[in-house]
């Protein structure tokens, strides 16, 4: 398969889907082929806005235009579109989180093995300029050994995206939008995976809604460091950060957990700090650029299914944590 005659389908009319993908897919020399929604009007509409040939309510019709598929449906259905997907020998890139659960994530996995497709999994933040050269200062030693981080991911949830987010359906909420964000980007910039996790939430509400507009967390690793996370979806004006302390130094990012090519990161050691160039992407871009070069060459995507099912495994604890009657249990994780 040629990069640049790659097809892509887009499972879903999300607002994701039109401010970021599209763009993505046609910046690496993709062609969108197609959209697939239930709702026919909402297909069409979706379709002439951003010059898409085909668009479609039936599955089979929709995979028929094309190689790849981006499932951007209700997160209840990612389990069902994406397996849906592999069994049509299509590749898959799937929003977050992957599944509602641990089980239909490992199903999805296998479905996708089984039928020798790929499976990424759109965790966007390790396409940031910033988060990437964070890893790679952590992982050259430039701060010593990691023992703190903290992630503040706090902003104000748009009204256009209360009708995903804001629901009690499996999936949705604070916990499963943003801080499956956190924790997959820790994963990334610290190269382990958190085994207990503790977490309080917040019912200071968006609009009317009961569900938690805002979670904190800390969770400990294997190396013995400990992270806190911040999420939000109700504090205007906050600023997003990334802090890694070392035993010989610390890292500061700042605006680095959106979706833009923008942010800024310093090495602050006993002798000074310095601020570190940087040369952005778009997120996005990069996400659809690694895709691609794992279609033609067989390369690993930024993030595969495995990494999405862990992402899950930490926020379910995370929510039992959150839940429960005792104040700061921490939770073992459960993969």
């Amino acid at each position: 398969m040629s990069e640049n005659k790659i097809r892509w389908g887009l499972l879903g009319a999300s607002t994701i889907a039109r401010e970021r993908l599209v763009n993505a897919i046609r910046s690496n020399g993709g062609h969108v082929a197609s959209v697939y929604s239930s709702d026919r009007g909402r297909a069409d509409a979706f379709a002439d806005a951003l010059g898409i040939s085909a668009r479609t309510t039936d599955l089979g019709e929709f995979f028929d235009h094309c190689d790849a598929v981006y499932v951007s449906s209700v997160n209840r259905l990612h389990h069902a579109h994406v397996l849906a997907a592999a069994s049509a020998g299509k590749h898959v890139l799937c929003e977050k989180p992957l599944a509602t659960s641990l089980e239909e994530a490992a199903e999805m996995i296998e479905g996708c093995r089984s039928a020798g497709v790929i499976l990424g999994v759109n965790h966007h933040l390790r396409g940031s300029t910033v988060n990437r050269e964070m890893a790679a200062l952590v992982q050259s030693g430039a701060i010593g050994q990691p023992l703190f981080a903290r992630v503040i991911n706090a902003g104000v949830l748009p009204s256009h995206l209360y009708r995903g987010r804001l629901t009690d359906e499996p999936g949705s909420g604070i916990i499963f939008d943003k801080a499956t964000h956190d924790i997959d980007l820790l994963r990334y910039l610290l190269a382990e995976t958190p085994l207990e996790v503790t977490a309080m939430t917040s019912d200071v509400a968006v609009e009317s809604s009961s569900i938690a507009q805002a979670v904190m967390s800390t969770m400990r690793f294997p190396s013995g460091l400990v992270a806190q996370t911040f999420d939000a979806f109700n504090v205007p004006g906050s600023a997003t950060e990334v802090v890694i302390n070392g035993t010989e130094g610390s890292l500061y990012a700042s605006d680095c957990l959106s979706g833009r090519p923008a942010g800024a990161l310093k090495l602050v050691m006993a002798a000074g700090e310095r601020p570190i160039p940087l040369s952005h992407v778009d997120p996005y871009t990069e996400v659809i650029r690694y895709l691609h070069r794992a279609m033609t060459t067989g390369t690993r995507p930024l993030a595969i299914g495995e990494d999405g099912r862990i992402a899950i495994s930490v926020a379910i604890a995370m929510s039992i944590a959150a839940r429960s009657s005792n104040v700061g249990p921490k939770i073992a994780i459960s993969f």
